[in-house]
């Protein structure tokens, strides 16, 4: 073969080389082609994910987790007996089977036979006993929300691999509390509970789960893939929380990061242009709401709620805080509150407050002014001025003389003095004054043509001439109102260069609208107190906002926005007329901590301190009935009772969002009910594919396949 190849020319030897490389580069696409007709794409190993964090961590451990990194690393390192899938939207079995007795009481978990710690030994029915009996129910564990959970259950270990949970009576959510992260045994054994806060475990924990921990420094986390995980090796190779001081330093570095949660509205929003990141919106199942202290005196009365709720615009209260959010009516996230009827409405809020015994009085239709003394230099002209005295004979719905309101209907009333026969408002003559009589009426209304919008002159006559007037200015526009009102009342600069002092000027704060407050029989002023964290800032413009609407109504609202221990002290001994929080329903959206009277105490979860029998029975049932669609029943009724009842005003659910690299592949947040559980399904997670053959392929698949022409 030697001596044939060096007996041909250069040019045979050039020919033969371009033949040579053709037939291989063919064999290589025939192969090729054949792989690809024959293989499927899957995913492949390898990358990080790397999140841009701005909060901190405390507690890298399941069961005394504090933070929402606490928690979104726990979910990763440590494996619990079940878990949520966001996507199917139920709890699945986790680490064990489970199967529920017929009394509906007993759950015995069976472990799998392939459970192991990231050191290497087994996962066994003696860590989940130490988990939920040695650790969660010990008297002196200090998570008390975790503990409620497992109260009253009887945890009983049956063999290596079988544990069961017998609860006193049938509790249809019971099965979301498994979801847990367990704790090794073997590890923690001799750390007393007391102490387990302090254990250096929390910082360099053992799981079960996905990931493990390689490092923890104050500036980031950093997972790595557990071989040996039971479900099979993650795809990621590693997971990094990065930390960053601030949203601001966060935002300038999104080049270094391949997904975060904790970004603004704002920021978010200059993002959806961005060619690498995909952005995703969702809801948890939480509110926020204005609690309502019922044992509080000034609020026990159901229709002095019903007049605060009644009296708050919720759109407008929305759009005027800082990101997005959903309104809510009610707490009970499952049902449908398309039909809700306690919409805002000026007239209905009145009315409420009125049949409460909160009206208007004279004394308190004055509106709260402070006296401007004009400068030394100014020269002043009674003569401008005494246009601006008070009217001697209106007396509602101000003694003043320009006044500015958004309620669409009033009575214009006042005095008349002895001798008068008759009294007109702008020529017409009110019938039902008699000589008799020492007071008169006469209806304002938008919706009979005697209020009109903008600015309206008011002038009333007698027998002797005129008596009175007043100019009142309708809007619904705070803004306008304010303004016209400014115009009316600031000095002004006359033909001669004089200045006049107007006699009164309104204060700059929400009694320019010259509210009336509301008083009772006793004469006291309507006066709640709101107590808000003032750490939240948008909790705290929340305020100001509910505070404005409120003042139009006759209310006066003190907001009480303290430091977060301050604040937290106030909640648990019930010291406060209203405030401002939010909660979260979970997995299950079950309401009963919330509303049930025996959680109306000193520390309990029941803030508006409400006690009706009505409310308890249907969450009673609600908890009992593992039937959805009975469950939806039940808590219509209990809607009725709380919508009767006004133990808080719900607000919104906040509008999250998330931005995720787009070259990760089998991402999906499907119905997350926490935030960590957008890291759900992060072990499946992967950014490169590989191809793998289709079951087994041998040389008679590829003969059948080249002569089958689908090569060609």
């Amino acid at each position: 073969m030697l001596r044939l190849l060096h007996s041909t020319t250069l040019v045979e030897k050039v020919v033969l080389g371009l033949l040579s490389f053709i037939i291989v580069i063919s064999i290589y696409q025939i192969g090729s082609q054949f792989y690809t007709d024959h293989s499927d794409p899957v995913p492949g190993s390898g990358g990080t994910y790397v999140e841009g964090v701005t909060g901190s961590f405390r507690f890298l451990n399941p069961v005394l987790a504090q933070t929402s990194l606490d928690r979104d690393v726990s979910s990763l390192v440590f494996c619990s007996l079940t878990r949520f899938d966001p996507v199917k939207n139920e709890v699945v079995d986790y680490a064990a089977s489970h199967a529920l007795s017929p009394d509906k009481r007993t759950y015995t978990f069976t472990l799998r036979d392939d459970l192991l710690w990231h050191d290497g030994v087994p996962v066994t029915a003696d860590d989940v006993i130490f988990t939920f009996r040695e650790v969660i129910q010990h008297e002196e564990f200090t998570n008390p929300a975790l503990a409620a959970d497992f109260a009253d259950v009887l945890i009983t270990k049956v063999d290596e691999r079988t544990v069961t949970m017998t609860l006193k009576k049938q509790y249809a959510f019971f099965i979301y509390n498994t979801n847990i992260g367990l704790l090794p045994k073997h590890l923690l054994k001799d750390v007393s509970v007391r102490t387990l806060p302090a254990a250096e475990f929390n910082l360099k924990p053992i799981g079960c789960g996905p990931y493990r921990v390689e490092d923890v420094t104050n500036g980031q986390i950093r997972l790595t893939a557990f071989e040996r995980f039971f479900e099979g090796r993650p795809y990621l190779d590693k997971v990094i929380f990065r930390l960053f001081g601030s949203e601001e330093s966060l935002f300038k570095n999104l080049d270094g990061v391949t997904g975060t949660q904790d970004l603004s509205a704002e920021h978010f929003a200059t993002l959806s242009n961005d060619a690498r990141l995909a952005l995703y919106e969702f809801n948890l199942p939480q509110y926020v709401a204005l609690f309502f202290n019922t044992d509080r005196g000034i609020i026990s009365n159901a229709k002095t709620r019903l007049g605060l709720q009644l009296a708050l615009n919720k759109i407008a209260l929305v759009e005027s805080i800082e990101g997005k959010s959903k309104i809510i009516d009610t707490p009970l996230l499952e049902i449908d509150t398309s039909d809700w009827k306690y919409d805002f409405s000026a007239e209905r809020a009145d009315g409420a407050l009125y049949d409460a015994g909160w009206r208007y009085t004279d004394d308190s239709t004055k509106p709260i002014v402070e006296t401007v003394e004009a400068s030394p230099d100014t020269k002043t002209n009674p003569a401008a001025t005494s246009t601006e005295t008070d009217s001697d004979f209106i007396t509602a719905p101000s003694d003043q003389r320009y006044y500015a309101t958004a309620e669409d209907e009033f009575f214009l009333e006042g005095t008349a003095p002895s001798g008068t026969t008759f009294v007109k408002v702008n020529n017409y003559q009110l019938k039902k004054f008699t000589t008799e009589a020492k007071t008169w009426s006469y209806k304002a209304s938008a919706n009979i043509g005697t209020l009109q919008a903008g600015e309206n002159e008011y002038i009333v006559t007698t027998n002797t001439g005129e008596l009175d007037r007043v100019t009142i200015f309708y809007s619904q526009s705070e803004s306008a109102r304010k303004a016209w009102l400014t115009k009316k009342l600031t000095p002004v600069v006359t033909a001669n260069n004089t200045t006049v002092a107007t006699k009164e000027k309104t204060k700059t704060s929400p009694t320019i609208e010259q509210t009336r407050l509301r008083r009772n029989s006793n004469g006291d002023a309507l006066v709640l107190k709101l107590l808000v964290p003032a750490d939240n800032s948008k909790f705290v413009a929340v305020a100001e906002a509910v505070k404005t609407q409120w003042h139009e109504r006759g209310v006066n609202l003190i907001i009480e926005a303290l430091p977060n221990n301050e604040f937290l002290d106030r909640l648990t001994k019930r010291d406060y007329d209203i405030v401002l929080f939010g909660q979260n329903l979970g997995y299950n959206l079950d309401t009963y901590p919330f509303w049930h009277s025996s959680e109306a105490r000193k520390g309990g979860s029941n803030l508006s301190n409400i006690k009706s029998s009505g409310i308890n029975a249907w969450l009673e049932q609600a908890r009992s009935t593992f039937d959805s669609a009975e469950r939806r029943k039940r808590l219509s009724s209990l809607r009725s009772i709380i919508a009767k009842e006004v133990p808080a005003i719900f607000l919104y659910t906040p509008v999250y969002t998330f931005a995720a690299d787009k070259k990760i592949k089998n991402f999906n947040l499907g119905r997350i009910a926490l935030r960590r559980d957008r890291l759900a399904g992060l072990s499946t997670w992967y950014f490169r594919e590989e191809r793998a053959l289709r079951g087994e392929v041998g040389t008679w698949d590829f003969i059948k396949w080249f002569f089958s022409g689908q090569l060609w």
